[in-house]
């Protein structure tokens, strides 16, 4: 049994080389008994190797039946990807930590789950699907008005507008540029609504392959095709509760006329099946384009738009509110800290003078990325414009300087456009790779490509 139980090990560790890319991770079987568990940091979680295989997750974690993600995943076979919880650090300091557990099957199933963790904002699942357990804790796992920091008039009205439309069960459409925190919106109204006890389920459209897509949003019967087994869908999934859809204009145009259909009968039928099935589910999509723009070039089929548009949020992108950019540094400077047991106090005048400059393609989440990268690099109780490399790049290649020339033959609009254009194409020119750069921008690949071909940037031979 022993030499089993080591070989099964040894197999482990060589499957999970993906280890530097998780603080650590955690198997176990189909009652939840630990048989496999890694970490990078010792420190990690407040146990010793030795204590934990062998026993169920519920004796070792401070959970229950209800709230363990591993013991929900055990019981419905659905992933769970991106729940955020605190986790008690051996030093007696809480963190946040972001878990994604899956599933474990042999046709219909479930022999274990495989939970993988991070003590940190880095979590490779994190923009596809987000399903929070289950219960009373449902709650922690969602964000609310008070998550959205800013000082600035137009979110202010964007808050309000919130509280207003969170308490209808009405579709809501989202239009924000990338970065510009549409999930956290998304969150907030599902956390201001009758349904805030319900699940948030929460999948990228454009992260999903096409032929996927239908699956996934519906389940499958057994037999429906090679492989398939009887699976609940994300509608199903979401029963009760909201679901949300981002990049929905991603997603194909016979999976949208589904989605139509769904949301007008309240109906799914799954795939491969003929029951229709009832479901009550808020629908909440987003877009990261103008959806006028997205019905003209036929990515957003015109009666799914007209069906969603009962009521629309628009989320401002950072340069239309640079009030906000300090208050969000300050807000990301003091998570850092918290996160990372360092004092930084700010940022330089001249990041700063830099900062209200600068035109955020990527938006919020450009932002914050840049300010957890700069923290690596700061040796001193502030953040100077050396911390961040970027900024030399950038600097280098479009010669900043605080006065932007005017054409007044040329409208706004335009005059925005080119500038944001000069900015992607100077982040692709010094950079390797389409990732290094969407890194560089805080945006997602796929934005940077939909960037490259609407901006007609030009990619240097390599």
């Amino acid at each position: 049994m022993e030499q089993k139980q080591e070989e099964l090990v040894n197999h482990l560790d060589r499957l999970f080389q993906i280890e530097n890319f998780y603080d650590g991770i955690l198997v176990t079987d189909q009652n939840g008994m630990i048989v496999y568990y890694k970490r990078k940091y010792r420190d990690t979680i407040n146990a010793k190797k030795q204590d934990i295989i062998g026993r169920s997750v519920l004796e070792v974690f401070p959970v229950t039946e209800k709230s363990s993600t591993i013991m929900e995943v055990l019981r419905t076979g659905i992933p769970i990807v991106d729940c955020q919880e605190e986790i008690v650090l051996a030093n007696g300091q809480r963190t946040p930590c972001i878990f994604s557990t899956i599933p474990v099957k042999s046709g219909s199933r479930t022999l274990g789950a495989i939970e993988v963790f991070n003590a940190s904002c880095n979590n490779p699942f994190r923009d596809v699907i987000h399903i929070p357990v289950k219960g009373s804790d449902i709650l922690r796992n969602i964000h609310t008005i008070d998550s959205i920091i800013s000082q600035s008039f137009v979110m202010s009205r964007l808050k309000e507008r919130i509280r207003i439309v969170g308490p209808s069960d009405l579709a809501v459409l989202i239009y924000g540029e990338t970065g510009t925190g549409k999930d956290l919106v998304s969150q907030a109204i599902h956390a201001h609504s009758g349904r805030k006890h319900g699940k948030f389920i929460s999948l990228n459209c454009a992260a999903i392959p096409g032929t996927l897509l239908e699956s996934m949003l519906f389940g499958t019967v057994k037999g429906s095709y090679t492989g398939a087994n009887d699976q609940l869908g994300l509608f199903e999934a979401a029963n009760e509760g909201t679901l949300f859809l981002d990049e929905i204009n991603k997603m194909d145009m016979a999976s949208q006329s589904k989605i139509l259909k769904a949301i007008e009968e309240q109906k799914i039928r799954r795939v491969g099946g003929i029951e229709e099935i009832p479901v009550n589910v808020r629908i909440i999509a987003a877009l990261n384009q103008d959806p006028e723009v997205c019905v003209s070039n036929q990515t957003l089929r015109q009666d799914l738009y007209y069906r969603l548009n009962v009521l629309q949020l628009r989320i401002p992108p950072l340069r239309e509110r640079k009030e906000d950019i300090e208050t969000l540094t300050a807000h990301f400077i003091r998570q850092c800290n918290k996160e990372r047991n360092k004092h930084i106090l700010g940022i330089s005048r001249e990041a700063r003078d830099f900062f209200l400059d600068y035109p955020w393609p990527g938006n919020v989440r450009e932002l914050k990325n840049s300010i957890e990268g700069a923290f690596l690099m700061a040796e001193g109780p502030e953040i100077g414009v050396s911390d961040f490399d970027w900024i030399k790049n950038v600097d280098t290649a479009l010669h900043w300087n605080r006065s932007v020339s005017w054409d007044k033959d040329s409208s706004l609009k335009t005059q925005v456009k080119e500038y944001e254009r000069s900015i992607v194409q100077a982040a692709v020119n010094n950079s390797g790779t389409l990732q290094e750069a969407a890194d560089r921008l805080g945006i997602s690949k796929q934005s940077l490509n939909y960037k490259i071909k609407d901006l007609k940037i030009q990619r240097p031979a390599r």
